[in-house]
């Protein structure tokens, strides 16, 4: 067997590779791999465990010290300035050593080591890992984000796996990337499970084990694919299965009694499909009967041996198909009066089959599939005698430097509180605010001229609400007008010092509110023709205040608030629903606005001129729902549907950073600079995060 030599590589060598590039790995690393090549000669000989073949103890022995050589050399190196990754060998093969040699320790599996692994060779190799020798959370924490993993970026992956980690109870600390995690809690735990994917956000998602005992996950998309994934390495199966021509809802699986797997789809394109797992084809033409979207699947085999699927509609109605022959078992099952979103199949004891629906009238129905479909009712759910408590699902969030220098959030939720949040340690201020009586969605925050900070929210319920934040009470009667639910609300001190509140609503109707007198201002501001679902407010230069707003009907609109009157033709460009505003005085004094939409692009606005800046920043892969600046820096802060957060130069459009992945869609999110750093507050549903971005001098 051939030894590792305790000799050191030559000057000349060494001389030679600081003549060349900073890149380049250092001469240590030439050295380990070089002497290290005969002993996986050897190992290859002998056999290995992929092949089946046994291992015998000289060849695991001679694994694990080629794991430890290369876990030497798995942390990166500073050249100067530049931090040289591992070499290329060590970041792909380090663990598949290790896992061979019995080596799979916190030497390897560690936050400083993995951002720099290849993440397909991770995942195997974790399968069986002793937990005594590895940490559960580094582990937990590596399969939520891996799947977000940028290879020519470990710096970032670093990054998402700090605030996996800190999300998941372990105390924050410095990185190799560029943000600190000040605090995070997220609705992850040891049974949050093993992300393996990011696209398209997911719609449905079935699992099944193949007859080979192979356990596989289908996946259906919004980009109209179905997906099928092998669980074991977490890697896709063949090709997307295409045929769908809109967003697959729901997804089941079922093994045949002839042993073929199949999975069964049903779309918003109001069809069924059913697809053969071995072949990756469909089977059959779709299933064609339900007049709207088909939102859930279930499958059964029927005691007879024959399959059947269970569908539910948007047309509120269930269907049964027979999958040996394609075509509906009987008469639709009718009696919801909501949209079926759930069912689940079931053979009961006594050999019967059934199925179970659930439906937005409230009402879960059990059917009897051996007589005709007939159901009996569960008891009707009144949600609101029955409030639920959705932890962390935070609808809207503003962040707010107190005048004492403390740095607070104020979030609204879909259980109609309003919390105040110490943004220092990410815990609640005092007691819930409460007195909506329905889902919070729109949240602003001020500080008035008397020092006094106040929050003003929106809500389902119609109203908004002005709270004093000293007390934790309301400032008067709910502002009453708009007629349907307050989708935005926008915060401004005027230049004569009077405080005023702009919302937008999906009445169409921006309305201007004086928060003195708890009165409106004006009539409301009419010309969208859809829901208003962003406003950002402004002074001038002059002196002039304005509001700029977004609104479903994809167009930007900029208001005169002196007069009430639109300045100038709507902003066009956006080809879906604008979800996100922001406004900006650059320090060349051009007022701009920043605009995130359902079209995955961002855009920046000149407000002078009413024309955009630039082409449309784009990168998101997704819808962007969130779009913020902090005050006095042209920085553009963005959200997105795929899961990241983004930087740009709100001036010249380019990043400032490479994307941050988080552990769920950000769908609020809130900026302010404090002790000269940006702090960047994630919100969504399942995650509440506070960020620090280090970066360098582009957001100064």
């Amino acid at each position: 067997m051939t030894a590792i030599a305790p000799s050191t590589p030559s000057t000349a060598v060494c001389a030679s590779r600081r003549r060349g590039s900073t890149t380049q790995p250092p001469c240590r690393s030439e050295w380990v791999l070089r002497n290290t090549a005969p002993l996986h000669s050897e190992i290859m000989g002998t056999g290995s465990r992929s092949d089946g073949r046994p291992v015998s103890r000289d060849v695991v022995e001679v694994e694990a010290r080629i794991a430890e050589a290369l876990t030497s050399l798995a942390v990166p190196r500073r050249a100067g300035p530049v931090s040289v990754p591992p070499p290329g060998y060590v970041r792909r093969h380090l663990v598949e050593h290790a896992a061979a040699g019995g080596a799979m320790t916190d030497a390897v599996i560690n936050p400083r080591t993995l951002p720099y692994l290849d993440p397909a060779r991770v995942r195997p190799a974790l399968v069986g890992v002793d937990p005594r020798v590895v940490r559960a959370d580094v582990v937990r924490a590596w399969r939520q984000v891996s799947h977000a993993w940028l290879w020519e970026d470990p710096l970032t992956n670093a990054d998402a796996l700090q605030l996996a980690l800190v999300a998941g109870g372990a105390e924050p600390d410095a990185t190799a990337g560029r943000w600190s995690v000040a605090w995070a809690v997220a609705q992850t735990g040891p049974s949050s499970g093993d992300v393996v994917m990011r696209g398209s956000p997911l719609t449905s998602t079935a699992a099944l084990v193949l007859p080979d005992r192979r356990p596989i996950a289908i996946t259906g998309s919004s980009d109209n694919t179905v997906r099928v994934w092998d669980l074991d390495t977490g890697t896709p199966i063949g090709e997307p299965l295409t045929g769908h021509t809109d967003w697959v809802n729901a997804v089941a699986a079922l093994v045949l009694p002839d042993e073929r797997p199949i999975a069964i789809t049903g779309s918003r394109d109001n069809t069924v499909r059913v697809w053969d797992l071995d072949t990756g084809t469909a089977i059959g033409e779709p299933l064609t009967g339900h007049t709207r979207s088909v939102a859930a699947v279930a499958a059964l085999v029927l005691p007879d041996r024959r399959p059947i699927a269970i569908t539910g509609s948007s047309d509120n109605t269930v269907r049964v198909w027979d999958l040996d022959t394609g075509t509906p078992i009987g008469e639709p099952l009718t009696g919801h009066t909501g949209w079926v979103r759930a069912v689940a199949a079931l053979v009961l004891p006594d050999r019967r089959p059934i199925a179970i629906t659930g439906s937005e009238d409230g009402t879960t129905r059990v059917w009897d599939l051996t007589s005709s479909g007939s159901s009996s009712e569960a008891p009707r759910r009144d949600d609101k005698a029955t409030p639920r408590t959705i932890e962390l699902l935070v609808a809207a969030v503003a962040a707010l430097v107190l005048p004492d220098g403390r740095p607070i959030a104020i979030t609204g939720s879909a259980d109609a509180t309003v919390r105040v949040w110490d943004l220092t340690t990410g815990t609640p201020i005092g007691e819930p605010l409460t007195g909506h009586t329905d889902w919070v969605n729109a949240v602003a925050a001020l500080v008035l001229p008397d020092r006094r900070p106040i929050a003003i929210t929106g809500s389902w319920d119609n109203t908004v609400r002005v709270w004093d934040l000293d007390t934790g009470t309301p400032i008067g009667e709910p502002l009453t007008g708009h007629t349907g639910h307050v989708a935005a609300v926008a915060a401004l001190v005027l230049p004569d010092r009077r405080p005023i509140a702009i919302t937008g609503s999906a009445d169409a109707t921006v309305r201007v509110w004086d928060l003195t007198t708890g009165t409106p201002i004006g009539e409301p501001l009419t010309g969208h023709t859809g829901t208003v679902s962003a406003v950002a407010a402004l002074v001038l230069p002059d002196g002039r205040p304005i509001a700029i707003t977004g609104s479903s009907d994809n167009t930007v609109r900029v208001w005169d608030l002196d007069t009430g009157t639109p300045i100038g033709e709507p902003l066009t460009g956006h080809t879906r629903p604008v979800e996100a505003v922001a406004a900006l005085v650059l320090p060349d004094r051009r007022p701009i606005a920043i605009t995130g939409s359902r079209d995955n692009t961002v855009r920046v606005w000149d407000l002078t001129t009413g024309t955009p800046i630039g082409e449309p920043l784009t990168g998101h892969t997704g819808p962007v729902l969130a779009v913020v600046l902090p005050d006095g820096r042209p920085v553009g802060v963005t959200g997105g549907w795929d899961g990241t957060v983004r930087m740009w130069d709100a001036a010249t459009g380019a990043p400032v950073a490479p994307p941050l992945p988080v552990l769920a869609v950000p769908s609020a999110l809130a900026v302010y600079m404090y002790d000269e750093e940006l702090h960047v507050v994630v919100a969504s549903a399942g995650l509440w995060a506070g960020l620090v971005f280090r970066g360098g001098r582009g957001w100064r």
